[in-house]
């Protein structure tokens, strides 16, 4: 009997692995082919399995059209994040890379009392060959800005086949009427 009870626990435990290695290699992103003329593009759409978070709720975020961008609204103090890991793949299959580059999301952001301490930032790294590149995709602050309604925020970077790409957002807010929130991101390659 003592014997059994190990055998099912092994089995058990193992099954917990194989599940657990699964879930950890999901679809995200999810990579979708556009067709256009003259040219085609490519959208890679970030979900949850990438996704590393701390002190963020999900969302609809404020403002935007239309009503049901979902997204994340990041806490109180400083110390709230989403950040979204993937691996550029190799050509083949549907995939052929294009030289071009963009993350792209929406940021909700108000700040009533205009403090320098509430904030929304944005920023994608990049690592190649153990050497990561750092662009600064959006910084608001209730010091320069008292409200931005759910604007689309861009920036252009560069990738290749075997890179890791991170979508990172963080915030700080200290004021609990100040909003803070942004869209799930999504990057284009063109």
């Amino acid at each position: 009997m003592k014997n059994l009870r190990k055998a099912i626990l092994a089995v058990s435990f193992a099954a917990l692995f194989i599940l657990a290695g699964t879930t950890a290699h999901a679809s995200c992103p999810t990579i979708t082919h556009f067709f256009g003329s003259p040219s085609n593009w490519y959208v890679f759409y970030v979900d949850s399995t990438c996704l590393t978070s701390s002190g963020v709720t999900p969302v609809s975020v404020s403002w935007c059209y239309p009503s049901y961008v979902p997204g994340y609204s990041y806490g109180m103090g400083y110390d709230n994040n989403t950040t979204w890991s993937f691996t550029v793949p190799a050509d083949g299959g549907d995939f052929t890379r294009k030289a071009n580059w963009t993350a792209n999301t929406q940021v909700s952001f108000s700040s009533p009392t205009s403090s320098v301490f509430d904030d929304i930032r944005g920023y994608v790294c990049v690592t190649h060959n153990g050497y990561t590149s750092v662009y600064n995709w959006f910084y608001i602050s209730g010091g320069s800005s008292r409200s931005q309604w759910c604007d689309t925020q861009t920036v252009s970077f560069s990738a290749t086949a075997g890179d890791t790409i991170q979508l990172i957002i963080e915030n700080t807010r200290w004021d609990s009427n100040a909003v803070t929130e942004a869209g799930t991101p999504y990057v284009v390659n063109y």
